[in-house]
Order: C-alpha cells, then structure tokens, then sequence
C-alpha cells in the first residue's frame, strides 16, 4: 500500500512503522529544541497525510518524554499543526496528548525507561502458568514439559528481551524468581530445590544467559560490527571483536547494543 512511503519522509527524526503502528522520534539536548522538531516533523507527516486523502485521529494519538535524568518537561505542549495554519506561531491547532507510558507492538515504555510496567507485565503472564505446569508435571514426561515451556514461557521472555532486559536487575528480580518456580514444576522437584541443577538437568537457560544470547543475536542480526582498523592488524581484528560503545552511564551500559557486545567479545574464540 501506498502508506509505506510514509516512512521515507524527510524529517528530523526517525519514522518507525508496523503495519499501521506509527511512531515518530525526536532527539535534541533540550526539550524545547526537541519539541520544535516534533512539531516540525508532525506537520510534514499531517501534509502528506491530507495530500494522500487520508487523515491523523488526534484523540487516538499520543506522545511521550523520554529521559534518564529525570527532569521531564513540566508543562510543553505538543500541538498536531495543520498544513495550512501559521507554524510556527498557530496556537488553535489540537493538543496531543502526553503520556508517561506507552505501549507499542506489546511492549510498554515508561518515560523514564525503568521499564517496571513491562517486566510487571511479563512477571504476571509468567505466574499464571505455574498452575498450569503443576498440574501437568502429574501426568506428562519432562519431555513434554520442556515443550510446553518452550512453547509458552520462554517465548514470553524473549519477546521484546533485548529491550526490556536492560532494567536494572533489582526490577528483573521478580521475572528470575518466578523463572525458578516454573523450572522446578517442569523438573518436578519440590517447591524450594535448588534451581541451578535442575536449569542443567531439563536444558533451560536461566533468565541471565537468556538475555545474553539474545542481545548477542540481535546485533548480530543488525550487524552492528565496528571492527577498528589497525597497522599492523591486531587480534582485535583476527577474531572479530566488537568494538564497545561510548557509554557515560550505567543506563547506556546496560543497553543491548554495550550488553552484547560485551558479551560476543568474551566469547571464547576456538
């Protein structure tokens, strides 16, 4: 459909679409900057949209501030601006609404990326299947089991990972316990056995290895390769090392893109 040329519109941000889920994102160094750039690239996307006959629910439409360092913006507003009206100096355009959080393709994002809501989210789908494990490990063969964990728990976990993983451990918390519950129920071991041998013994990777492997996957799959040049050539170079991102905080460490690379390269190279 003619709706795809939507995202190659030249705007100050970036356009992200999914079927007819449609996210705009702007960065600055300062809120008012950014909010410029919102408004700005909210009419262009409002120009094409009335010249392709179509046209922006606003009620349905909503925006978010994001921020690590807490000072969001206390009372900016985001106006949806029409082709026609006096941008910048228009004050009758509709308001869009703000949000602190939101969710898009499933995932829910907070203004403030702790990601609490998603991981309650996750951790709450999780426990509702302990019951269904308990019942089962009376009548089915471990086999079974891991099929249906595979089939219904690990899939939950790994949908959106390398995003939500990077909350601060203290809030995974819960998802890592609730993990070791359904790992004793598919081993059908007692409610407080130790969990390490039973994750060898039915093959599941606990929560922690899971992130890694799929922070790893993903930038592999995004190629995010940065192989420095070096005369002469380095071992850096022979075996494929990543080069780690410029991370100020513990925030942009955790990020799936420093996580995985980290990871890869302590992988061993035989």
């Amino acid at each position: 459909m003619y709706i795809n040329e939507l995202g190659s519109l030249d705007i100050q941000g970036k356009i992200m679409m999914f079927a007819d889920d449609t996210v705009l994102f702007f960065s600055s160094t300062g809120w008012e900057r950014a909010f410029q750039l919102a408004e700005e690239g909210m009419k262009t996307v409002y120009a094409w949209l009335v010249k392709n006959k179509l046209t922006l629910n606003v009620n349905k439409t909503a925006y978010i501030a994001f921020t690590l360092t807490g000072t969001l913006p206390v009372a900016s507003m985001l106006r949806s601006h029409l082709p026609t009206c006096d941008f910048p100096n228009c004050q009758n355009c509709p308001i869009v609404k703000r949000e602190n959080e939101v969710k898009y393709l499933g995932v829910i994002f907070d203004c403030n990326m702790k990601w609490k809501s998603q991981v309650a989210k996750v951790n709450n789908g999780l426990r509702k299947l302990i019951y269904i494990f308990v019942r089962m490990k009376k009548v089915a063969s471990l086999q079974v089991l891991r099929m249906v964990y595979f089939a219904l728990v690990q899939s939950i976990l790994l949908y959106g990972l390398p995003a939500w993983g990077s909350a601060y451990p203290t809030v995974i918390e819960p998802i890592v316990r609730t993990q070791k519950m359904l790992v004793r129920a598919v081993a059908n071991e007692r409610y407080r056995a130790h969990t390490s041998p039973l994750f060898r013994r039915t093959n599941i990777m606990k929560f922690v290895d899971l992130k890694k492997a799929s922070c790893v996957r993903q930038i592999i799959k995004e190629n995010s390769f940065i192989r420095p040049q070096h005369d002469p050539p380095t071992r850096f170079q022979y075996f494929g090392s990543m080069a780690l991102p410029r991370c100020a905080t513990t925030a942009a460490q955790n990020n799936y893109r420093y996580f995985g690379a980290k990871v890869y390269n302590g992988l061993p190279t035989d």
